[in-house]
């Protein structure tokens, strides 16, 4: 039976091992691989040998001819845009959350500013029925939007509405949170988003409703296959159960049982509820890239593709070959992870994927696109392969599996051309040799970050960073750069109990000679006076923070993203990776508001820095 397992897990490309960052070698033992090949729908017997699916494709891209789309005025420009956190935007109109339209206001601002694009996190629905399931990388499906994000004060009927009083008196406390309090967000936009509904269903013109119809139509089952499943978590959050279709009764945990039928009979209206949530929220996207476009964003919305979902969601409900319900993506044990990371997100299955044509790779990217002027993929590197945890199996003891890497990136370069849409690969981590040079040379952008640009004791000076390439200072999971110089992120390694106060002493001493580096390569590179850049300064001064964007702007880098937390000198991070409830991750607001962001001297002195050096 070993060999037997080798072999199939050979044809199937399940890895014989890996190196560890550490530069070991670390052998998949027999007992993964079996639990892999059997997560893929392969079976391990000798007599099932022929019931074997046919492997999925060779990843070999030497002859690959596609490229990814890119707009001509990339080949000789650099650009820039501000990348920020939609759901933290405060303005003055929102409702304790950033909404689609702070996302249009915001991009009208910028291109005022010369800013080609916003960036965002993933915009994918959640689980709208339980608003503690708030992580924008763990969702329910990546095929649909986040209905919470929609502004309700934006959508026909809402001036006539006889709640509007009393909905709007309660906005000023969930505005004035410092933390997004999100069942309040939820229950009072739930509210006004019912009598939207009523409203439209009462009063719409016949135009608006041939438009939603046909919207339902073009969409067709995966859109009510998804409003059905929210209709159903619904009733059984009602309950006292979960959202997680996992945990319901067994005749409801599939969409084709008859229990499911009778369900979707009886609660057919709720059901076009929630398509036409996902059909207001579509067009609030659509007219937010719009706006950026006609205020002259040459890019406009920059979305983010989550690497997975979630096991207990919409999408992996809806089932099919594709999705691996058995198995997790994680990364193996790394010196920030001695246990390795389980991301608790199900993969497509290659196997599945060739079975279905790839169509359910091409339908996620056609979503994401669809109003998108640039698409970061997360964890591109799953393009080629991914890290595998079988079910019930530790971070420790899972396997890296192969992808078709060339009809994925055939996929990706033909979607992106339909779509117009610049395609950015998150490079970062442990990334297979050449990795980089193939997404390049097929189009895509690498992801280039300031903090991991240290080279044989001194940090890259501009010129050496790679042209094809968007670079940024930090991001959502990194500490800010404020954060970074004080050392906010060590603290919270001890506050969270992944270093000792003897480990934090030592990262606390490197940072300080981190610091004395790059204030080198900030002189050095000429985006600072030598006088203004002293390393043992307890904060970071807004000289050295507007130089560190000087810099960057330096390289050529096709784009930069400036982060706005960092624009406005924000200490605390978004997200601290590994945390659930000891750290506020995805719940903090921005500094100021959208209305304030021009009166704010950082964010202007960084600003000007950015598009002296990188002007439209």
């Amino acid at each position: 039976m070993p060999d037997r397992i080798d072999e199939l897990a050979e044809r199937f490309g399940i890895a014989r091992g890996y190196i560890s960052e550490a530069g070991d070698w670390v052998t998949t033992p027999p007992e993964t691989k079996a639990k892999v090949l059997e997560a893929m729908g392969v079976p391990v017997g000798e007599a099932q040998a022929e019931h074997l699916p046919p492997p999925p494709p060779s990843d070999d891209v030497a002859s690959l001819a596609a490229s990814a789309f890119w707009p001509p005025f990339l080949v000789d420009q650099r650009s820039w845009g501000l990348s920020v956190q939609l759901y933290a935007l405060r303005s003055a109109r929102n409702w304790g959350i950033g909404d689609f339209e702070d996302l249009a206001r915001l991009a009208e601002f910028a291109a005022g500013l010369g800013a080609e694009f916003i960036g965002v996190s993933p915009l994918h629905a959640l689980f709208f029925a339980d608003p503690s399931r708030i992580s924008p990388y763990s969702p329910s499906t990546r095929d649909y939007l986040n209905p919470l994000l929609i502004a309700p004060d934006i959508v026909p009927g809402y001036a006539d509405l006889p709640e509007r009083a009393s909905l709007e008196a309660e906005l000023g406390a969930l505005r004035d949170s410092a933390l997004i309090h999100y069942p309040g967000v939820h229950r009072v936009k739930l509210r006004a988003f019912e009598a939207l509904f009523a409203h439209f269903v009462k009063n719409a013109e016949p135009s608006a409703k041939e438009a939603f119809e046909t919207y339902c139509r073009e969409q067709g089952s995966a859109l009510e296959c998804h409003a059905l499943y929210e209709a159903l978590s619904e009733r059984f959050m009602a309950e006292g159960r979960s959202v997680a279709w996992t945990s319901w009764p067994e005749e409801f945990r599939h969409p084709d049982n008859l229990a499911v039928r009778d369900f979707a009979r009886a609660a057919k209206h709720r059901i076009v509820f929630h398509a036409w949530l996902q059909w207001i929220a579509d067009a609030q996207l659509a007219e937010a890239q719009q706006r950026a476009s006609a205020a002259g964003m040459r890019i406009g919305l920059y979305l983010d593709l989550a690497v997975g979902i979630s096991p207990d969601g919409s999408r992996s409900w809806l089932d099919g070959p594709a999705i691996a319900h058995h198995a997790r993506i994680g990364c193996p044990p790394d010196p920030f992870s001695a246990s390795g990371q389980d991301w608790g997100l199900v993969p497509f299955s290659p196997v599945g994927l060739t079975e279905e044509r790839f169509e359910p790779f091409r339908a996620v990217l056609r979503a994401n696109m669809q109003h998108a002027g640039a698409l970061r993929i997360d964890h591109a590197m799953g393009l080629q392969r991914l890290y595998w945890i079988p079910e019930d199996n530790t971070a420790k003891d899972g396997a890296y599996v192969a992808y078709p890497f060339r009809e994925l990136l055939e996929g990706v370069a033909e979607e992106s051309w339909i779509s117009r849409t610049i395609v950015i690969g998150e490079d970062l981590g442990t990334v297979p040799p050449g990795f980089s040079d193939i997404i390049v040379r097929t189009g895509l952008l690498s992801y280039q970050v300031l903090y991991f640009s240290e080279r044989n004791g001194a940090w890259m000076s501009p010129h050496v960073y790679r042209r094809e390439a968007l670079v940024c200072a930090s991001t959502h999971d990194l500490p800010t750069l404020k954060g970074w110089w004080l050392g906010k992120d060590i603290d919270w390694r001890v506050k969270t109990g992944r270093a000792t106060e003897t480990e934090a002493a030592k990262q606390r001493h490197d940072r300080l000679h981190d610091r004395e580096l790059l204030l080198n390569a900030l002189v050095k590179a000429q985006a600072i006076e030598p006088d203004a850049a002293q390393a043992g300064d307890k904060e970071m001064s807004d000289e050295v923070l507007v130089a560190v964007h000087r810099f960057l702007a330096l390289t050529p880098c096709r784009l930069l993203s400036v982060q706005l937390d960092d624009a406005l000198g924000v200490v605390e991070q978004a997200n601290l990776p590994g945390t659930i409830d000891e750290h506020p991750n995805w719940r903090r607001k921005t500094a100021v508001t959208i209305e304030a962001l021009g009166d704010h001297p950082l964010f202007r002195a960084v600003v000007r820095a950015v598009a002296a050096e990188r002007p439209r």
